[in-house]
């Protein structure tokens, strides 16, 4: 399915000296194939996040690995971290980029278990009304039997007009049993459109999850980064 191609992104510290429970916090990470190479993509706050001694890391089963280490600090021959993608005169991106250069397609599918989504030349704007933004909630884990889950959380939302050519908003009403639903740790995941019988990763979640004002109690607006792929080449000259 489409939404394999991300996975929640855990803050803790890489030796797990002090566990992996309810309180610890994720975010998500999205992987991307474009042009031939692969890349993961989270958002700028979310490093902000990690204070020292921590580092980001993807679960297999009980296993962890690595998505960041200190910088300086080398995995598989490259720098193994997220690059922040810098400001330029109005696009500020909250975007951080890991080049996963050194990584092979073999590696995603035996080692991460995750399925990479092709970036897509779709540089126009979807002419349908629907998108989904996926990402999994940090406050809803599960533990059962010794294992914790983290779970994956779609939102199916109206695709709003775009707010400038960087940004744009979705919103969703919440159904009886979802309201007070905690979709903190979205931030960095895909924002699924469709272009035909095609899924297109068309944005990433940002941060900001919260109701529109003057909207009422039970919709929320999630607001998304746009990711294209002539903006995706400007994030990497930048990185």
């Amino acid at each position: 399915m489409h939404r394999n191609c991300a996975k929640p992104l855990f803050i803790q510290d890489p030796w797990l000296l002090q566990g992996h429970n309810k309180k610890t916090v994720n975010a998500t990470v999205t992987f991307l194939r474009y042009d031939g190479s692969f890349y993961a993509i989270t958002c700028t706050h979310v490093l902000s996040a990690v204070s020292a001694g921590q580092t980001l890391m993807i679960a297999k089963g009980r296993s962890f690995i690595k998505l960041a280490t200190a910088p300086g600090q080398y995995i598989h021959g490259n720098a193994h971290e997220f690059r922040p993608v810098p400001a330029i005169h109005e696009d500020a991106p909250d975007i951080a980029i890991f080049p996963m250069v050194s990584v092979s397609e073999e590696w995603f599918s035996t080692v991460a278990e995750v399925t990479p989504h092709e970036l897509r030349d779709v540089n126009t704007w979807p002419n349908q009304t629907l998108c989904e933004a996926f990402g999994y909630a940090t406050n809803h884990k599960i533990e059962d039997r010794g294992l914790l889950s983290t779970p994956g959380l779609s939102v199916v939302a109206t695709l709003d007009e775009p707010s400038d050519k960087h940004t744009f908003w979705i919103s969703s009403v919440v159904k009886d049993g979802y309201r007070g639903y905690d979709v903190s740790g979205m931030s960095g995941g895909p924002v699924f459109c469709s272009y035909g019988d095609e899924q297109i990763v068309f944005g990433i979640v940002k941060g900001s999850l919260r109701p529109r004002q003057g909207s009422p109690q039970d919709v929320i607006a999630i607001e998304c980064e746009r990711l294209s792929t002539s903006r995706f080449d400007g994030w990497l000259e930048r990185i």
